[in-house]
């Protein structure tokens, strides 16, 4: 069994911070869980394609966040103006939510995507130096509140003065022990959006737009968004699909076609390369003030804090 002081849960920008403003207030025993085993958590980091390291997630930062992150990661960012198009017309905020209500739901990140945006250079890895630690890679599956222990999916066990939870909620309420009266009925009202993202390499005439928004059902995908590489050019494709749907067998390839078949991008183009990932909780449902404080209250009770 390993004994901490601090246990932080999710290695994402807010739980890498915490974890590296610990150390340098010398609190003794800390450690870091999360399923990358890196600093800044699997989303933020980095994959390669044809031999170019880029970004798995397309991550704008808002201008006026700017210095903050310069001066929290020491990661110089460029900075420029975004004006989205819009390929095709219709309601694009809706089919980012699937089948969910727009009033049931907080607004999608995508949207948020104008204006005076920055780019870091580098992925956060790159930049959250803590020196002879790593996060545990792994997962929580079990999280007792009455001995404060913590079981990882690798069956390790961790006996914590304090946690701190940086990861998504509904993470944290599946996997209590000794779940107090009303976590149930509240992870029944919980609903969320998972992402699904087909990154291509492609060669071929470069688009002149940075991010696009589709809004017809004539593709899946409602964002698009180019990085350009030198010969070659980075094109995300991001989909949407709600907790209760899953990417159908096919689905990169079918992606892939809607793009040709659109003409997302100008033809003819070679696709060199791809990848895809899937982020979970990409988008979650709103949650009553009530609902939440009460939440709180029983878990911060029990040396748990909620981030």
């Amino acid at each position: 069994m390993l004994y901490v002081d601090v246990l932080v849960i999710g290695s994402g920008p807010t739980g890498s911070l915490i974890t590296k403003y610990l150390i340098k207030e010398r609190i003794r025993e800390v450690r870091t869980v999360d399923p990358s085993g890196i600093w800044g958590g699997a989303y933020f980091s980095n994959t390669r394609l044809c031999n170019i390291s880029v970004d798995k997630i397309p991550i704008f930062i808002k201008y006026d966040e700017k210095t903050i992150i310069e001066e929290e990661f020491e990661a110089p960012l460029s900075c420029s103006y975004l004006k989205p198009i819009l390929i095709r017309e219709n309601n694009v905020y809706k089919k980012m939510l699937s089948s969910y209500e727009i009033k049931d739901f907080q607004r999608p990140w995508f949207l948020e995507w104008k204006g005076k945006l920055c780019l870091m250079h580098k992925s956060l890895e790159d930049y959250i130096i803590i020196k002879d630690l790593k996060p545990i890679p792994s997962t929580v599956r079990i999280l007792d509140l009455r001995k404060s222990i913590v079981v990882l999916r690798s069956n390790a066990v961790i006996k914590y003065k304090y946690l701190i939870w940086t990861a998504p909620l509904p993470e944290l309420i599946k996997c209590l022990k000794n779940v107090p009266s009303g976590f149930n009925s509240f992870l029944r009202k919980l609903k969320w959006i998972n992402s699904y993202i087909v990154i291509l390499c492609l060669e071929g005439k470069k688009p002149k737009w940075t991010l696009a928004y589709h809004g017809t059902r004539a593709t899946k995908a409602h964002t698009f968004v180019i990085k350009h590489h030198n010969n070659n050019y980075i094109l995300y494709a991001i989909a949407n699909f709600s907790n209760k749907e899953k990417a159908i067998p096919g689905f990169t390839e079918k992606l892939i076609s809607d793009i040709k078949r659109l003409q997302i991008v100008p033809s003819p183009f070679k696709i060199k390369d791809e990848k895809t990932f899937t982020v979970k909780y990409s988008i979650l449902s709103k949650v009553s003030f009530k609902d939440l404080k009460s939440l709180k209250s029983k878990i911060e009770s029990r040396n748990i804090l909620l981030i």
